[in-house]
């Protein structure tokens, strides 16, 4: 039997250290941001070089942009998303689980932990959290909706 799966890790090219290292790592930097939470934020500034890049090597016709955790995210589904492609750049600690619970938010089904500088696809619209971003540490990651 083939066991469920919430993310997916895929053989995808690396991004350009280049690119990486011109992504503002001071969360302060970004006065265009979507917070939702308040440990989570979304933002397009910034990200140029990395949508322009990611339309010429993963998909013309996906919007890349910036994930910004500065603490843990409890359960929740994303809205309008269903699957994203996402490239971590910064895990946020050592022990930082992504986790996927049930429609109840009461039972666990699976937990990962993402290395970083790695492409995996992501079941966005399943209940997840983020848990174990060490205190003054930050999950940075690139995004792009899929569906």
């Amino acid at each position: 039997m083939h066991k469920q799966r919430y993310i997916q890790f895929i053989k995808l090219p690396e991004i350009p250290q280049t690119i990486v290292d011109s992504i503002p790592r001071d969360v302060n930097a970004y006065t265009r941001k979507l917070s939702y939470g308040g440990t989570y934020n979304w933002s397009d500034e910034f990200n140029t070089e990395i949508d322009r890049w990611g339309k010429e090597n993963i998909c013309q016709d996906m919007y890349f942009a910036l994930q910004i955790m500065t603490g843990d995210v409890s359960k929740h589904k994303d809205t309008g998303t269903k699957t994203k492609f996402i490239y971590l750049l910064q895990s946020g600690g050592e022990k930082v689980y992504t986790r996927f619970w049930s429609d109840d938010c009461r039972t666990l089904l699976g937990e990962y932990l993402i290395p970083c500088n790695q492409w995996h696809i992501f079941k966005a619209d399943s209940v997840h959290s983020v848990e174990g971003v060490e205190p003054g540490s930050i999950r940075w990651s690139i995004a792009g909706k899929i569906f």
